[in-house]
């Protein structure tokens, strides 16, 4: 497996902005919204989101929840529970993060209805000063989505080990709202209205394992920026606002 030393190099040479197309709005926007009263979710995160780790100490309070309770976390607290049915009252958080989750809910719509429930609801009709919701989550129309999609259970989570991924941070996937139209059509069903929403590609981040694979993976990802290939991009990352 690559360091991340040697990935930044790599990425330097092949791609210079592959973290920025990738993550700079979404971790500039993310820092821009947690303030020292912020309530943050970071939901089915696990341990904790690698989006939220910088930002633990930075906010009132960072929770974590998830359906298992994790060996250990990074947040301020976590609380185990189901994302359909969140054990937090009505408005409570400022900003709640969804990192690589919307992918394995078998029930999408009624967990973004739960997201939706615990954001700080706007001050009046019509404002939009509601809480944020962010999340980031596959594309079902790029090749590594529709292979994963494919491959039973037990053969996808021996892709993942052979990619260096450990088999008990690998779940099964649903993928029922996993295109940038159904999602936005779901999280606006439930009272969340679009900030924006961007197709971004990460396709080389699979590659980490080997460096000609890597270069190789860096290369298609800058290919994938092109405007005919946008919608075949590998991943979903955006941000709504709870706006009743």
């Amino acid at each position: 497996m690559l360091t991340w030393e040697e990935r930044a190099e790599l990425e330097s040479r092949w791609f210079p902005d592959a973290q920025q197309r990738l993550w700079g709005r979404f971790r500039s926007e993310l820092a821009e919204a947690i303030g020292p009263h912020s309530l943050v979710l970071d939901a089915g995160g696990g341990k904790g989101s690698w989006f939220l780790r910088s930002h633990v100490g930075d906010a009132r309070l960072v929770v974590g929840v998830d359906v298992e309770r994790p060996p250990y976390h990074i947040l301020d607290a976590f609380v185990q529970g189901a994302l359909e049915a969140l054990p937090f009252p009505t408005g409570t958080f400022d900003v709640v993060v969804c990192n690589d989750v919307i992918e394995h809910l078998v029930h999408p719509r009624e967990s973004m209805a739960e997201i939706a429930r615990v954001l700080r609801p706007p001050s009046q009709p019509g404002a939009r000063d509601g809480g944020l919701f962010f999340f980031k989550t596959p594309s079902l129309h790029a090749p590594s989505t529709l292979i994963t999609h494919m491959l039973p259970y037990r053969w996808h989570r021996g892709l993942k080990r052979f990619l260096g991924v450990p088999e008990e941070n690998v779940f099964p996937t649903a993928f029922r709202c996993n295109t940038p139209s159904a999602l936005d059509t779901c999280l606006r069903e439930v009272g969340l209205e679009r900030e924006w929403m961007l197709l971004v590609d990460g396709t080389f981040g699979y590659f980490a394992f080997n460096r000609p694979l890597y270069v190789l993976g860096l290369l298609y990802s800058r290919l994938a920026y092109a405007p005919f290939l946008r919608p075949i991009r590998s991943t979903i990352v955006g941000v709504y606002r709870r706006v009743r």
